[in-house]
């Protein structure tokens, strides 16, 4: 799920699009999800316009942090790239290493259903991950046996988009705000965002990205089509 920026029968500039389901979302009034587990991995994407691009493949921190001291990757003007050949790097061909917040969710229907979904946040994003991580973070609650911080998907949050610029262009961004609470641990919801949470940490939840660059994309369930 991300903000539209490509051509799609329909869409305006600033709505939210569901690659799973092919939904598009008013940016104004957003979309709710459930937070449920959240992991940063970092991207490999062949240059656009060459013979190799696309998605070539998931790195971990540590996997890029050796390949940096190998000389394997390298940096320029704070991107990663994977050299050419000779050693040099090149903005055109060489392929990116993009740093990637991927934020798996449930997207909450009107009629009280749910897909599942992954959101992923890089670039210029990387900021509103924090945000997003730090709004769940500084949750509590109180119960009986004292004050505690609940689980991911024991919260609601609403996804807007906002319209952002820097020298570089303009483009619009995601939104986090706090919706409400999912306390309820009988709830369906609430069963539903535990479940999610326990198949991304046991690695059982496939994601699936797009050719754009890891701004749009989709998780589920290890074996199940997309």
């Amino acid at each position: 799920m991300a903000p539209v920026w490509l051509a799609l029968p329909g869409a305006k500039a600033g709505m939210l699009y569901e690659s799973v389901t092919g939904r598009l979302h008013d940016g104004n009034k957003g979309v709710i999800i459930v937070p449920c587990a959240y992991r940063r991995v970092f991207l490999r994407w062949g240059a656009r316009g060459t013979e190799g691009a696309g998605f070539k493949g998931e790195l971990t921190a540590d996997q890029v942090a050796i390949m940096r001291d190998k000389g394997e990757i390298k940096e320029l003007d704070n991107k990663l790239y994977v050299p050419m050949a000779d050693g040099s790097v090149n903005e055109k061909k060489s392929d990116r290493v993009n740093d990637t917040r991927n934020h798996y969710c449930l997207i909450l229907a009107e009629d009280g259903t749910w897909t599942t979904a992954l959101l992923s946040l890089t670039s210029t994003q990387i900021r509103k991950s924090k945000l997003l991580a730090s709004m769940i973070a500084s949750r509590k609650v109180r119960t009986p046996a004292g004050t505690v911080q609940p689980a991911s998907w024991a919260s609601r949050v609403r996804v807007t988009t906002v319209p952002e610029s820097n020298d570089k262009g303009n483009w619009y961004g995601v939104r986090f705000e706090f919706d409400g609470d999912l306390l309820v641990p009988s709830s369906d919801v609430y069963k539903a965002g535990r479940e999610f949470n326990q198949l991304v940490a046991a690695g059982k939840a496939q994601a699936k990205y797009d050719d754009l660059e890891g701004d749009l994309a989709h998780a589920a369930p290890a074996g199940e089509k997309f």
